[in-house]
């Protein structure tokens, strides 16, 4: 009878993480139990790769050269076959993934023109050489003269 309880035994998920409130045999049918769980699990898993590495095929066949021999080319349907057979494993051109500061400009040029886009990075080119030392200040306010330096510099804007 004593074995009959202990079998029937369920235990709590928390009680099998502290083995000091198993109790009596209730953790070698919790090992048990688990160990059978894992048993199954391994001999469902090899009979799943089994099957996978078996059915496998692989559809796509990429081939880099392609001999007109292999095609009767000598014929209207042999020539069509053979450039389809070209057409159809030639290289897509991958898109250039635009990073934010790509993007951005895009769409800048959609708003405002390409023209004056470039303007403006011609300028902030050029306030650059200016801070650097590059190039002068006054040369700079001859070639902006509408620029925030060029009125400071007139006194214009403080």
């Amino acid at each position: 009878m004593a074995d009959k309880n202990r079998r029937t035994l369920k235990v709590k998920w928390y009680d099998a993480l502290n083995p000091l409130k198993m109790v009596g045999g209730a953790w070698n049918i919790q090992k048990g139990e688990y160990l059978k769980k894992k048993a199954k699990n391994n001999s469902n898993n090899k009979t799943n790769n089994t099957k996978t590495k078996n059915t496998k095929t692989n559809n796509k066949v990429t081939v880099k050269s392609y001999n007109k021999t292999d095609y009767n080319v000598a014929t209207e349907s042999g020539k069509k076959a053979y450039e389809a057979a070209i057409a159809k494993n030639k290289p897509k051109p991958k898109k250039k993934r635009l990073t934010a500061r790509e993007k951005l400009r895009a769409k800048n040029e959609a708003r405002f023109g390409k023209a004056h886009v470039d303007k403006l990075r011609a300028k902030n080119a050029d306030f650059k050489q200016m801070k650097s030392g590059k190039m002068s200040k006054q040369a700079f306010i001859d070639k902006y003269p509408k620029s925030i330096t060029a009125q400071r510099s007139k006194g214009l804007r403080k």
